[in-house]
C-alpha cells in the first residue's frame, strides 16, 4: 500500500469537502502547537458538520481558564481569535446553521465539542455522539470546570449510537465507526463521495497529524491498548473500504492511501 502526504489544500483536493480553520490548541508537555479543524462535508442527504472547534465562551469578558476547562488549563492552552469562531468561519464559506442537516462530534473533548454551545437552536436528534463518549463526559465531567458542566447538560438530549459502525444515512454513504483510545467513545467518519467516486476517512483524533498516521503514531490516549488496537483497526478499514484519502483534525491536506 503506498503512503505519501498529499500537500493540496483541501479545496483543490475535494470539491464536496471544506476543511475550516478554528483556532490553535497548544499542548504543554509536549511543547507543540496544533492548528483546531472542523469540516464540512456535501453529502447527498444534506451538509455535515464533522466536529465544532472550540465555544464562543472564551470570548467572554470574565472568562477564566482554571473556572472553564478545569484540570485540562494545565496541559492546553488557546490561541483562537474572535472571526476563528465556528459560526463565523461557516459564514465565511457562505454556510448557516440552518444549512447544516446533521453534526457528528468524534469526541467531546473542548477544542473538537466546545462549539456545539453556540448552536443552542439546533435539533438535538441530528447531533450525533457515542453513547461511551457520553458515559465517560458523566463520569468524568467535574474535571473539566464550566466546559464539563456545559458539555455534559448540552449532550443529555443528542442521539447517542453504540457499537462499532453506524450507516448514519441507511445507504451507506456515511458511516460512523467506533474508534476508542483517545477517548472511549470516539468516532471516526468514514464518507463515500457520490461525486468523486472516492472514499475519505476522517480519523478525528486516532492520530493528531498526517504525519502522526503515516509515521504509526497514535494520539495522546487515555487507553493506549485500546489506541493499538484501533490503529490496527483503522489500517484493515483503509483496505476493505478502498479509502483513497485520510484526514486528520489537527492538521490541513490528506494522507493519500
Amino acid at each position: 500500500m503506498e503512503e505519501r502526504i498529499h500537500n493540496k489544500g483541501m479545496g483543490s483536493v475535494v470539491k464536496d469537502i471544506i476543511a475550516i480553520p478554528s483556532g490553535e490548541i497548544e499542548f504543554v508537555l509536549f511543547k507543540k502547537k496544533f492548528p483546531v479543524y472542523i469540516f464540512i462535508i456535501k453529502t447527498t442527504q444534506g451538509n455535515i458538520l464533522f466536529d465544532s472547534g472550540f465555544s464562543s465562551t472564551i470570548f467572554s469578558d470574565s472568562y477564566n481558564p482554571e473556572q472553564y476547562l478545569g484540570s485540562a488549563h494545565k496541559f492546553a492552552n488557546i490561541n483562537l481569535s474572535d472571526d476563528q469562531k465556528a459560526i463565523h468561519m461557516l459564514k465565511r464559506h457562505n454556510i448557516e446553521t440552518g444549512n447544516i442537516g446533521t453534526v457528528v462530534l468524534s469526541h467531546l473533548h473542548f477544542d473538537h465539542a466546545g462549539g456545539i454551545l453556540d448552536f443552542q437552536e439546533f435539533n438535538k436528534e441530528k447531533i450525533f455522539v457515542h453513547e461511551l463518549e457520553y458515559e465517560e463526559i458523566y463520569s468524568t465531567y467535574t474535571m473539566f470546570g464550566d466546559y464539563g458542566k456545559s458539555i455534559l447538560s448540552f449532550v443529555k438530549n443528542v442521539r447517542k449510537i453504540n457499537g462499532d459502525r453506524y450507516d448514519l444515512f441507511g445507504n451507506g454513504e456515511v458511516t460512523l465507526l467506533h474508534t476508542p483510545g483517545h477517548t472511549k467513545g470516539h468516532i471516526s467518519l468514514l464518507y463515500k463521495s457520490c461525486k468523486t467516486g472516492d472514499n475519505y476517512l476522517f480519523l478525528g483524533d486516532v492520530s493528531y497529524t498526517v504525519e502522526d498516521f503515516l509515521n504509526n503514531n497514535y494520539s495522546g490516549s487515555v487507553y493506549r491498548k485500546t489506541a493499538r488496537d484501533t490503529f490496527d483497526k483503522i489500517r484493515k478499514i483503509i483496505i476493505d473500504e478502498q479509502v483513497k484519502y485520510v484526514l486528520t483534525s489537527h492538521s490541513l491536506g490528506t494522507c493519500e492511501v
